[in-house]
């Protein structure tokens, strides 16, 4: 294995244990917001759940799997329906 596709799964996995405790802990986003970014997320599906939850979160909507997975939906999102698999699964 090289070192590339280490990083990767590195930062696959802290991105998605990073959208795993903003769900479990919804009153920190006023200051994650002010330290995350998109462009802090390499993982486009990762990047796709904050930028639903910044959406969300600018709304006033109400932050849940469920409300996240249909502002997901709503839009045009470029991902394989096997990575949403995946990470329905990781959610649970």
């Amino acid at each position: 294995m090289n070192g590339n596709s280490t990083k990767k799964y590195n930062a696959e996995f802290i991105e998605r244990e990073f959208i795993k405790s903003v769900l479990m802990q919804v009153d920190i986003i006023p200051e994650v917001t002010q330290i995350v970014n998109l462009d802090d997320f390499s993982v486009e599906l990762y990047k796709s759940f904050y930028k639903a939850i910044l959406e969300l979160y600018s709304t006033d909507t109400k932050i849940t799997k469920v409300s996240i997975f249909k502002t997901m939906s709503s839009k045009v999102v470029l991902i394989s329906l096997e990575d949403l698999r995946y990470s329905m699964k990781k959610f649970r």
